[in-house]
């Protein structure tokens, strides 16, 4: 399990960008992210997706839509946010045994 690191608590608490784009991810909305800036279509990251799941093992964030603990649940999540997951991401969920959280 990946702990959070003190910036990821700062963030978190302090609800900067980086925070309020892991916990759309993980409740599913990413269209919030969208609206806020409308003339710049914002992509999913890695750094994106492996913060949100540090969040969701560490229960920070609750009542997930998306959990992306196992393979399965990022094959869900990729197909949902396929347009808007960066080459990377898409690649990184790809990978069946990859942890994510864990890079």
């Amino acid at each position: 399990m990946a702990t959070l690191t003190e910036q990821d608590w700062q963030d978190f608490l302090n609800k900067t960008p980086r925070s309020i784009r892991a916990i759309s991810l993980l409740k599913d909305q990413w269209q919030s992210v969208l609206i806020d800036n409308p003339l710049f279509v914002s992509m999913i990251s890695v750094a994106d997706i492996t913060f949100a799941q540090r969040l969701a093992e560490q229960k920070v964030v609750t009542n997930i839509s998306f959990p992306l603990a196992t393979y399965a649940q990022r094959q869900q999540f990729r197909r949902n946010y396929a347009r808007y997951l960066t080459p990377e991401a898409a690649t990184y969920l790809q990978k069946s045994g990859t942890k994510v959280g864990k890079s």
